[in-house]
């Protein structure tokens, strides 16, 4: 049997880990299905909905690989092995980097409460950073009027706001303010707002949704059960490019907000702001669609 390598805190800093000498490690006997109960029980009041929601969405596939195994039998060759296999069905790397910083963060809170007494390591998978797909003005004006009308209410929603889908699942009225024009989103974990103004087209749109909503409807857009949100944003689009022969994701009109505005002249920074970037260098992504008002800008020398 491969003794799992174990990671140690060092004095220095004490959330960073080194190598140890493989030891062997006393068993835990808790399962990790045991403990996911818990570690939800716990996290579902310290994170909002949408990101609660998308926890539960990464959690089915650890389940299905580790269930029924005792903790201490999650060993770094275990999840490398997963990686693998994720990889190998087609899984974008990103995706299983997300499932992986959840899985990170449940085996983190078994150790902090002693049930484990080591934390296997957990490696990242390097991304490759590809330019961000949006669609152009062209596309945007077939989608919308070729889309059937559900699709269309929400693709209008994102292209005026750029939110994440998570974002747009968990938004309801009560956020929505049509009387000072802006929509209150909260950032994730911070239990702070950021304010995304409401300009004349989407103001116009959302009365319409009020209108057409039903009494007491809390979200805006609400699932099949009442009272719930509806969630699967990803597929409805995704059928709808597929039948106009368009390629493209839900993501990519956030892509398209964030393009259009750079296009139009809005600061990297402005843009930020709107996108709720915690840092502006995510927004850089952007920045090389600015050379256009560059090279417009240095036009006006050409008159001596």
């Amino acid at each position: 049997m491969v003794t799992p390598v174990t990671f140690i805190r060092t004095k220095r800093n004490p959330i960073t880990y080194r190598r140890a000498e493989p030891t062997k490690q006393p068993e835990s006997r808790t399962r990790f299905g045991e403990f996911v109960s818990h570690y939800l029980d716990v996290s579902r009041f310290r994170k909002n909905d949408s990101t609660y929601d998308r926890d539960l969405s990464h959690l089915k596939p650890l389940m299905v690989l580790w269930d029924s195994f005792y903790l201490h039998q999650i060993t770094h060759e275990q999840i490398q092995a997963a990686q693998t296999l994720w990889f190998k069905t087609g899984l974008a790397k990103k995706t299983i980097n997300n499932r992986c910083v959840l899985l990170s963060s449940i085996l983190r809170m078994a150790y902090k409460q002693r049930l484990l007494s080591f934390m296997p390591e957990i490696p990242k998978l390097r991304i490759d950073r590809k330019p961000p797909k949006w669609f152009t003005d062209e596309q945007i004006r077939y989608l919308l009027d070729s889309v059937r009308p559900f699709v269309r209410d929400f693709v209008l929603v994102l292209l005026h706001t750029g939110l994440r889908a998570g974002e747009l699942r968990a938004l309801k009225w009560q956020n929505i303010d049509l009387v000072n024009r802006r929509i209150m989103i909260e950032v994730s974990k911070s239990h702070r707002f950021r304010v995304i103004p409401i300009n004349d087209a989407l103001f116009e749109h959302l009365k319409t949704l009020r209108q057409q909503a039903k009494p007491h409807q809390d979200y805006l857009f609400e699932g099949r059960s009442s009272g719930q949100p509806y969630t699967d944003f990803y597929h409805a689009l995704k059928r709808e490019l597929k039948r106009l022969g368009m390629s493209g994701y839900v993501h990519a009109l956030r892509h398209t907000f964030a393009s259009r505005l750079v296009q139009r002249g809005v600061s990297i920074y402005e843009v930020k702001e709107l996108l709720g970037h915690a840092s502006v260098q995510t927004t850089q992504i952007y920045s090389h669609l600015q050379n256009n008002h560059l090279l417009q800008a240095v036009n006006v020398l050409n008159v001596l």
